[in-house]
């Protein structure tokens, strides 16, 4: 009987298998199973966080090649890109990670290039490559996991981080020169701007001097 008893580490969980199927998942302390051969115990760590790369990960290919092709999205206003994350990860149910899905780190891979995929499809170009990357990264990360739990894969994605969002080589230069032509654009708004701020109240300040002075030669007469 003594046999059967087991401790949990608080860095573990405890697999119980009864003749080769999984049947309780438990945590730190200490746990009593049938003994062998009927129960066995796998203790595997779950706090140890991991990263992936998802499936069509830059490899510094030529964007020429048929796998950089492979790594283009559409953004939601019908821009194309080549982006990149790096998922972190670690094990949320080592009973669903082991036994529920098979090469859980596999599906994960597939699974967070469609949730990039996804959240860059109804994201502008402008907002992927700037000030809303950590959105696109959080999206990102939240739809993964809402995957990931629809499938009991057991894992659980702590991060996601854009590691590289860039417009296709072939056509990154055209795409600076639009970059620059909405920057100047955006220069020379501001700058008409700041000249109508200025002039508009001296050149009112201007006419209602100018109708006080004619008001008061008026007046003498």
């Amino acid at each position: 009987m003594s046999a059967g008893i087991y401790k949990v580490q608080p860095d573990e969980q405890g697999v119980v298998i009864r003749l080769g199927k999984w049947v309780d998942t438990t945590g730190a302390g200490l746990h009593y199973h049938l003994p062998w051969p009927l129960e066995t115990v796998i203790l595997p760590k779950v706090t140890q966080i991991n990263q992936i790369r998802p499936a069509n990960s830059y490899d510094g290919a030529p964007t020429s090649s048929p796998d950089s092709r492979e790594k283009q999205m559409l953004t939601g206003d019908e821009n194309i890109v080549e982006a990149d994350c790096a998922v972190f990860w670690r094990i949320k149910d080592a009973g669903q990670f082991l036994f529920k899905v098979n090469n859980p780190e596999t599906s994960l891979r597939i699974a967070s290039e469609s949730a990039l995929r996804e959240v860059v499809s109804r994201t502008p170009i402008q907002a992927v490559m700037s000030n809303h990357r950590q959105q696109v990264a959080d999206e990102t990360r939240n739809l993964l996991q809402q995957r990931l739990d629809q499938a009991q894969t057991g894992i659980l994605v702590t991060q996601v981080q854009l590691q590289r969002v860039d417009p296709p080589s072939a056509v990154i230069d055209a795409f600076n020169d639009v970059q620059r032509a909405r920057a100047d654009q955006e220069r020379a708004r501001n700058e008409a701007q700041a000249y109508s701020n200025d002039i508009l109240p001296k050149a009112r300040g201007e006419a209602t001097r100018i109708q006080q002075e004619a008001e008061a030669y008026k007046s003498r007469w």
